[in-house]
């Protein structure tokens, strides 16, 4: 289940970056197993990589396309907040959350989301403190100065062809693009 949490007072919803890897993460085992990139599991290879973004970004862009929150969805990013994964058990636990926050890094600066850094944790935001109201906003200010409308997708169709992630095509991108100019 997608993690999120609603700062309705701030039009913010936030969603855990890492409850989306948790969401994919069996497709992405049993891709990893189907094509015996399991064992050993390394994170340096190319197909490898692949099989993560498709999902990821897939999961991500659902959320996005299928979300009917009136807030500005911000994705949440707590390195320290990974949970305990079956994808641990091929692999150690750091070299899984450095995979996921270069993943988490890539796409905020290729797509048009909004993937917040900081190593709060994620479920600190229910109790809005001094230091979350410090950190909501950080986020606001991010957001407000992201401006999907000078968007290209150009460094994403690049990807996409390096990748070879195939499902990603113009009217895709063209979908994403107009439901966060909707929700902004």
């Amino acid at each position: 289940m997608i993690e999120k949490i609603q700062l309705n007072t701030h039009n913010i919803t936030l969603i855990n970056f890492y409850s989306i890897v948790t969401e994919c993460e069996l497709d992405i085992i049993n891709d990893l197993y189907q094509y015996d990139m399991l064992l050993p599991l390394s994170f340096k290879v190319k197909d490898t990589k692949k099989v993560f973004y498709f999902y990821i970004i897939k999961k991500i862009l659902e959320v996005l396309i299928t979300s009917h929150d009136k807030n500005k969805l911000i994705f949440y990013f707590n390195e320290n907040d990974i949970p305990l994964t079956e994808i641990t058990q091929y692999c150690t636990k750091y070299s899984f959350k450095s995979f996921i926050k270069t993943i988490a890094r890539k796409l905020n600066q290729l797509f048009p989301l909004k993937i917040y850094f900081y190593d709060l944790c994620f479920r600190e935001f229910e109790n809005i403190t001094g230091e979350v109201k410090d950190i909501i906003m950080k986020v606001q200010y991010k957001s407000r100065s992201f401006k999907i409308e000078n968007y290209t997708f150009s460094k994403i169709k690049a990807f996409t062809q390096k990748y070879e992630l195939t499902y990603l095509d113009k009217e895709y991108f063209d979908q994403v693009k107009v439901k966060s100019i909707m929700y902004k």
